[in-house]
């Protein structure tokens, strides 16, 4: 469904009469829900870019909500520090050469140490929902689980108007998020198992 369509559903379920503006609002927040509630395989997205000797500092893509890995050519994924602050204070020299860790910092993946040579970086991460902005606009939900966000977006109208049906709909949804869920489940492979230095 698009912006249109789920307006419609919306509507349908809860027999208001929202203004359209109103309805895309809880659409919009349905949406960003679900879309931060895990890591769904639709939402996955790799980048590569390539540093330069003597930057640390490298932008996240414009559809970027967070880092899944990064992983310098081949080798095992750069430890993830909390913060700036933690890279900084583990290497307050800021040594040059190959980055074996990372932070995020204001819209920027820093490397530490810093990289002293042309390398090739594979940066996994979750894309942030699509904004819905035309009735026209669909959401990177598969199509197979639009009624989801109608059905929680249902509830959250219910939700800012005290309506007992809220529950009726969280219900709902709550079943659409279980299928979602095994889908999901479905489509990403077993993680191997490494043992005695082996996979």
């Amino acid at each position: 469904m698009n912006l249109g369509q789920l307006r419609v559903a919306v509507d349908q379920r809860t027999g208001i009469g929202l203004d359209p503006v109103a309805v895309n609002h809880f659409v919009a927040e349905a949406l960003d829900a679900i879309s931060a509630e895990r890591d769904w395989p639709w939402l996955e997205q790799a980048r590569v870019f390539t540093t330069a000797a003597g930057q640390d500092s490298y932008p996240v893509p414009s559809d970027w909500a967070r880092t899944v890995s990064l992983r310098v050519g081949g080798r095992e994924p750069l430890y993830r520090a909390a913060s700036v602050d933690d890279l900084d204070y583990d290497d307050p020299e800021l040594s040059a050469g190959e980055p074996d860790a990372f932070a995020v910092f204001g819209g920027q993946l820093v490397l530490r140490p810093v990289p002293d040579r042309i390398e090739v970086v594979t940066h996994r991460y979750q894309r942030r929902e699509r904004e819905l902005a035309l009735d026209t606009d669909e959401p990177l939900l598969p199509a197979t689980f639009h009624h989801a966000i109608a059905e929680l977006a249902a509830a959250l109208v219910c939700r800012r108007r005290g309506d007992a049906r809220e529950a009726s709909f969280a219900a709902s949804y709550g079943a659409w998020r279980s299928r979602m869920i095994a889908e999901a489940a479905r489509q990403r492979p077993k993680a191997r198992v490494r043992t005695r230095g082996r996979w």
